[in-house]
């Protein structure tokens, strides 16, 4: 696979708290300086809501132009809480051979049993947003 180790970051967080936008910077850089990995860029999405997500956008925009060949998020949530929505984006990856890792909760790859892992993850993250 070409670009094997080249990666993006996605960053979101609904609120415009800077804090917590470094804090999952210096996470994911971290990992990544671990795994060896080439960051070759980072999407921001700070203070956003539901689907208004530019940097979301032109991530997977940059995903089909073959940019880079992972992405790699805090946890699940940061793409999305909602579960059909996650599924999207898993089908979306998929189909251009894209990787997915979490810093937390330790998901990544592609196979079946972590799609289903993703997918429980995110109906956690949905109830939790819908009872908060």
């Amino acid at each position: 696979m070409k670009n094997k180790n080249k990666v993006a970051l996605y960053i979101y967080t609904a609120t415009d708290n800077e804090k917590q936008l470094y804090k999952q910077n210096y996470h994911l850089e971290l990992y990544c300086d671990g795994k060896e990995y080439e960051i070759v860029s980072t999407y921001i999405d700070l203070g956003c809501k539901g689907k208004d997500r530019p940097s979301y956008n032109k991530m997977l925009e940059d995903m089909k132009a073959n940019k880079f060949t992972r992405i790699i998020t805090i946890s699940v949530d940061r793409i999305s809480r909602n579960s059909i929505e996650l599924n999207e984006f898993i089908k979306t990856i998929d189909e251009y051979n894209c990787a997915f890792e979490t810093v937390l909760g330790n998901c990544g790859g592609s196979n079946t049993d972590v799609k289903f892992m993703r997918i429980l993850q995110s109906y956690y993250a949905e109830d939790d947003l819908i009872t908060n």
